[in-house]
């Protein structure tokens, strides 16, 4: 009896332990990641097409694939065992106070081992101070107000260029333009957003403009998610400016073209500080002309093997243009890198990957010199694309050396379109 006794508590420990073990090792298979996005409210729309670019990420990450961009040959992480990556997502509605509740709550959850996001400086702002505070690696692939890296912050990184970046291509390229056709532009309209990203994004086309030596004849500010921008667009009317610099999301910008033509408000060059599929939906002919800042351009895909293969898996699963996707897709991609870098889930550890990340640019999709990040956080070398649609394409025609369309050059009329 005892010896039957004896053997059958052996063999529950052996099975008890070998339950045990593989309850470890499932849990030891997946890495959490948080992410903050605006997947309801004013900027929903935003965020599902972010949302669309993230998980395409984690599915090259996951999977094993021909795609040579950081763990995109491998299946999961490898010096982890193979794990693969899960994004949490919590909702931050592009509601500052709410990003930093929502960061803190996956924080303080113990089921995340880094953030992500969100796609808002001000929800940036927000939550990377949660991050600071509990000591935990953050890092934001689409913000891109230049305030985010300026506060001494250790546990923050960026990999998209800021703003002072992007806001500068508009300006330089206007020179170029100037320099290979000898046509000149001499006064700029500024309309912009209230957020952070607008208003910083304002004052730093308001500087360059003057640096450039351009008179500014209309600064005009608005609410986010207004329903009517026609005293806005009337004072663009009356200042009757050769160039327009709008900043505003999606929306707004949809708003404010449409206004624009109801008006009858013409200019010769309109610069957009975003660009998503679903404007060009809303407005269709209307957006021709309309020249965008971004950190990539469809067109690398005829010259960049890893952006063709990206493209071709974007447009297989959903098939409209990917707009500020990638940016949030490379992000993903540096931040999955420096956890299979560091080879543990322990914050410190993997602070200390991304401080000593470096990928050259043959293992991006995104035309940039690669990804390495300054003392503040920020990459140092990424850069900015202009891209413009026309004939209902997207196409990158600055910087004009590695571009192969001429930009279409002043604006036609409403009734042209």
């Amino acid at each position: 009896m005892k010896k039957r006794l004896c053997s059958f508590v052996i063999v529950l420990l052996i099975v008890s332990l070998f339950c045990v073990t593989n309850f470890v090792f499932a849990t030891e298979k997946v890495i959490k990641i948080g992410v903050l996005l605006p997947l309801t409210g004013k900027l929903a729309v935003d965020g599902a097409c972010l949302k669309n670019g993230i998980d395409l990420a984690v599915e090259i990450i996951n999977n094993k694939t021909d795609i040579d961009v950081p763990l995109g040959k491998t299946e999961g992480l490898p010096n982890l065992g193979g794990a693969k990556i899960e994004l949490v997502y919590a909702d931050d509605q592009a509601v500052p106070e709410r990003g930093m509740s929502e960061a803190e709550r996956l924080i303080t959850s113990g089921e995340v081992v880094a953030l992500f996001g969100s796609y808002t400086s001000s929800v940036t702002a927000t939550a990377q101070m949660i991050a600071e505070r509990y000591k935990f690696p953050m890092l934001n692939g689409l913000a891109s107000s230049p305030m985010l890296n300026k506060k001494g912050l250790k546990w923050f990184f960026r990999t998209t260029p800021d703003d002072i970046v992007f806001m500068r291509s508009f300006f330089d390229f206007l020179k170029e333009y100037k320099q290979s056709t000898g046509k000149e532009y001499q006064t700029v309209a500024i309309i912009h957003e209230d957020s952070l990203w607008g208003t910083d994004c304002g004052r730093i086309v308001f500087d360059f403009a003057h640096e450039f030596g351009y008179k500014v004849v209309a600064d005009i500010s608005f609410p986010s998610g207004t329903v009517d921008l026609t005293s806005e667009v009337q004072r663009i009317k009356i200042a009757n400016p050769d160039v327009l610099i709008e900043i505003c999301f999606a929306q707004d910008q949809i708003l404010l073209m449409r206004t624009m033509k109801f008006l009858d408000v013409n200019v010769d060059v309109l610069f957009s500080g975003v660009q998503y599929p679903d404007i060009f939906e809303a407005l269709q002919e209307d957006a021709e002309g309309m020249i965008f800042r971004d950190s990539f351009s469809e067109d690398s895909a005829e010259t960049n093997e890893n952006a063709k293969k990206i493209l071709d898996l974007w447009y297989e699963k959903y098939s409209v243009g990917m707009g500020n996707a990638p940016r949030g897709l490379n992000g993903l991609f540096v931040l999955a890198d420096a956890i299979n870098r560091a080879g543990t889930t322990d914050p410190e550890s993997i602070r200390k990957a991304l401080m000593e990340t470096d990928i050259p640019k043959e293992k991006l999709f995104l035309p940039w010199s690669g990804v390495k990040f300054d003392s503040n956080g920020l990459n140092e070398k990424s850069n900015a694309v202009l891209v413009q649609y026309a004939d209902g394409e997207l196409h990158q025609i600055w910087p004009f050396e590695s571009s192969a369309y001429e930009p279409v050059v002043p604006l036609k009329k409403w009734d042209d379109r």
